[in-house]
């Protein structure tokens, strides 16, 4: 089997650029870890665009496990139980730390972590966000949907090209 590379990362990065339009047209400023506040379209928690819907709130979440698990498959060896392997994980790490933005755990959370990271990119920014996150049972349910959408990517590149043109004569 094949894996269209190209069309796989292709597919993460449209799914990154979904998520970060969400930050610009429908999130404050200063809501994104790595995106620049001066990209936001909006000065005030107010949504004046709402260009997502409903599914504002909870796209981003399914585009990054998308995308991640797009990401992670292309560097492992190609196969059925390595693209589960890879969307199975994403789905499972967008979860725990949906959960740990719960309110019975992101203190205890934000409590055990303390200073330990700080000082250190990304991870110096799990305090914040699991004591300032609010735990939403639709992020946890598009996380899930994103890795599998992720799946159904990787199966369809992988599988053998449909519609090959039989052997003409001569």
């Amino acid at each position: 089997m094949h894996r269209k590379v190209s069309l796989v990362a292709f597919a993460a990065v449209l799914a990154f650029l979904l998520g970060t339009a969400v930050y610009v047209f429908d999130r404050p400023a200063g809501t994104a870890y790595l995106l620049p506040a001066w990209l936001s379209l909006q000065d005030s928690g107010v949504r004046p665009f709402g260009a997502f819907g409903a599914f504002g709130d909870s796209l981003p979440t399914l585009a990054h496990a998308f995308a991640f698990s797009l990401l992670t498959a292309l560097v492992l060896p190609r196969g059925v139980g390595y693209a589960a392997l890879a969307c199975g994980g994403w789905a499972l790490l967008e979860t725990l730390f949906e959960l740990g933005q719960h309110p019975s755990i992101s203190p205890l959370l934000a409590r055990a972590i303390g200073e330990r990271f700080s000082g250190i990119p990304v991870l110096d920014h799990l305090v914040p966000y699991f004591s300032g996150g609010v735990f939403d049972g639709m992020d946890v349910l598009f996380g899930l949907l994103g890795a599998l959408a992720a799946f159904g990517v990787l199966r369809l590149a992988d599988s053998p090209e449909q519609g090959r043109r039989p052997p003409g004569p001569g």
